[in-house]
């Protein structure tokens, strides 16, 4: 069973009355607040093939009716059952509202229907360019736009990056149930395909809602694991087509693939040498190189796949964040949990400033030399400068220009690339 707590209505507030004469003693009198309303209210699945029964049961109290809405309608009782059967795919959420004296209670559950055939090509989109193999594994409910716009931009930081082999990309509708079902469905999916794959891993998907992120599968991080991959997970966010979340956060996560691909296992066989050599330190918590390029990366391939202005509106939004540079500022002093929240978007002006300096060639160029010379001494043959020089070089830019000469320095990136 699924239960869904309640939303629960306003409720009349308690007044207390007092009255008095004279010098004497006084009265009074207590308004009895209405007893509060309640509901119970569950699906017996999750997800459910196309043509399939399932069933919704409710039960209430204090209520005097209630009424159903979203995926479905009418006046029901103030407890009983309903068996359901959806002929099309896609994800359904079913309200039901009851009202009583002590005001409305509201509560909803959200079932994918999924085809019936359980055919496993039915929700997986492949990339239009024969070139870009990577695969698109979504939940029913994800909309065609949407998915369109992911496997879009997957497809043009492909072209761009170049192709990361092999790749699979994980798309989660944005609620629990369907994030829980895609993740038994890849782990079914990682047991079939690959015997050396462990039960007990399957806790590791990193699916879930309101997430994004990056997962390498080898053996340097799974002992005995013989496929290697690269897995990034991501949450179907705005349908606006004005908001370019499924954009930015595919090629940011893609971008992460881009950069643990370069980085040899044979080479770099450790966890904590991976880490160091991608700027993160050997605990991995310094976010400000591989997160703030994967950001920059991320705003700057969704403009010059067709959304002008992408790039420079990511950095006004993020200019409040050099307000916390400061004399002895430093990039390496900015981890995952900074308080300012400003690890990755000055991690992204830094990669901005680096770029503005040499060209979005050279720096692609310092991941061709990461396998012979590492991160640090590639830094220097790259960029001439140590990782710290260009700490304190970053630092005194910030200090030394105003937000507009900042702003401005983003537009000249953009325009030597169209």
């Amino acid at each position: 069973m699924f239960p869904v707590q309640p939303i629960k209505g306003p409720i009349f507030l308690l007044l207390l009355a007092l009255a008095g004469c004279g010098g004497g003693g006084g009265g009074g009198n207590v308004i009895t607040l209405p007893p509060e309303p309640s509901l119970s209210f569950t699906s017996s699945v999750a997800s459910s093939p196309a043509d399939t029964s399932f069933t919704l049961t409710w039960s209430t109290s204090n209520v005097e009716s209630c009424a159903a809405s979203g995926s479905w309608s009418g006046d029901k009782g103030l407890s009983g059952s309903e068996t359901i059967s959806e002929s099309q795919t896609g994800g359904y959420t079913y309200t039901l509202t009851c009202t009583g004296e002590g005001g409305d209670v509201e509560a909803q559950v959200d079932v994918a229907i999924s085809d019936a055939s359980g055919d496993e090509e039915a929700f997986t989109v492949s990339s239009t360019n024969p070139d870009c193999q990577g695969t698109l594994f979504h939940s029913p409910s994800v909309l065609s736009d949407y998915l369109d716009r992911v496997i879009g931009a997957y497809t043009y930081g492909c072209e761009y990056l170049g192709d990361i082999r092999p790749l699979e990309i994980w798309l989660t509708a944005n609620n629990e149930s369907e994030a829980s079902a895609l993740r038994d469905r890849w782990c079914a999916f990682r047991l079939q395909r690959d015997p050396t794959f462990r039960e007990a891993w399957c806790q590791n998907s990193q699916i879930g809602v309101n997430l994004a992120n990056y997962v390498r599968w080898s053996s340097v991080y799974y002992d005995g694991l013989a496929s290697a991959h690269h897995q990034n997970n991501l949450s179907a966010f705005s349908n606006d087509p004005n908001d370019l979340s499924a954009e930015y956060v595919t090629i940011h996560e893609f971008f992460h693939a881009y950069q643990f691909d370069h980085l040899d296992e044979a080479i770099y066989g450790r966890p904590e040498e991976r880490d160091i050599h991608m700027g993160r330190t050997q605990d991995g918590s310094r976010p400000w190189h591989s997160e703030g390029s994967a950001d920059f990366f991320g705003h700057l391939l969704t403009e010059l796949a067709g959304h002008p202005g992408a790039l420079k509106q990511y950095f006004e939004n993020a200019e409040f964040c050099t307000g916390v540079v400061d004399d002895a500022f430093s990039l390496w002093n900015l981890t995952y949990d900074d308080s300012s929240n400003c690890g990755y978007p000055l991690g992204a002006w830094a990669i901005a400033y680096l770029i503005s300096q040499h060209s979005v060639e050279a720096y692609f160029a310092f991941y061709d030399d990461l396998n012979g010379y590492g991160f640090f001494e590639g830094w220097e043959k790259n960029f001439g400068q140590t990782t710290d020089e260009f700490d304190v070089s970053f630092r005194d830019w910030v200090l030394a220009t105003t937000a507009e000469e900042r702003l401005s320095m983003i537009e000249h990136i953009v325009a030597d690339l169209t």
